[in-house]
């Protein structure tokens, strides 16, 4: 047990090395055709053989909000998520290694032509000055088996950055890249990369309307104070 959570605490911490180091290189990102008013859409393609598929990015500013309350909605095992997230169906926490680091068992919804899927990931929040991240990976755990008529996905690497902008405002960037299992079909595989982008913006439009729609208890603000804590100064 002690060797797989030294495992699964590696893979957690390699999740947020590779978060920040896309964050902090935006030029990466090429601009996509999908993006919607100020809700921008950003790919990049990947430079890992065991993912092929292009990186998304998706990024926009929420406002009236607070770091604290964003993670109230965002992380997946806070309750709030489900009632904004029309694209998750479930999310439970298999084990926590750390204070700031889960093992999260989610499922996802149908979505044409995308059939149900899980993914058993490990999510790990860091954060630096005025930014939290929360960054994802999925493993292997025999514990977990797949769920009936879901199909178990693999997540490179997704997740969130919130950066406080002050005055009510947050920076948001939500990434995703990973290996839905589509298989050899090209003409899946081709609909599948515009899906993707399409998902983003829905996710980005849904959590706009969740800071005013979905009310968030202080106590469960308070709770996420937790991750904030973690803040120490850039060098």
């Amino acid at each position: 047990m002690a060797e797989q959570n030294e495992y699964l605490i590696a893979v957690g911490k390699g999740a947020i090395a590779d978060l920040w180091a896309h964050h902090d290189k935006p030029d990466a990102f090429n601009p996509s055709k999908f993006s919607e008013s100020d809700i921008k859409v950003f790919t990049r393609k990947s430079e890992d053989a065991a993912c092929p598929e292009d990186i998304v990015k998706a990024s926009f500013v929420l406002e009236g909000t607070s770091t604290n309350h964003v993670l109230a909605l965002v992380l997946p095992w806070m309750s709030y998520r489900l009632e904004w997230d029309d694209l998750l169906s479930g999310a439970e926490v298999v084990q926590e290694l750390t204070p700031s680091m889960k093992v999260v068992h989610h499922l996802t919804r149908k979505r044409m032509p995308l059939s149900a899927r899980d993914s058993i990931d490990v999510v790990a929040i860091d954060a630096r000055s005025d930014t939290v991240i929360a960054a994802a990976r999925s493993v292997n755990l025999d514990s977990v088996p797949e769920v009936k008529d879901h199909v178990r996905t693999s997540q490179h690497l997704g997740g969130y950055v919130i950066k406080d902008l002050g005055e009510g405002k947050i920076q948001f960037e939500m990434y995703f890249h990973g290996d839905l299992k589509i298989g050899g079909i090209s003409l899946v595989k081709s609909l599948i990369e515009t899906i993707k982008p399409k998902i983003m913006v829905d996710l980005a439009k849904n959590l706009r309307k969740s800071i005013k729609k979905v009310p968030v208890l202080p106590a469960d603000m308070e709770s996420t104070l937790i991750y904030t804590d973690l803040v120490v100064e850039a060098n």
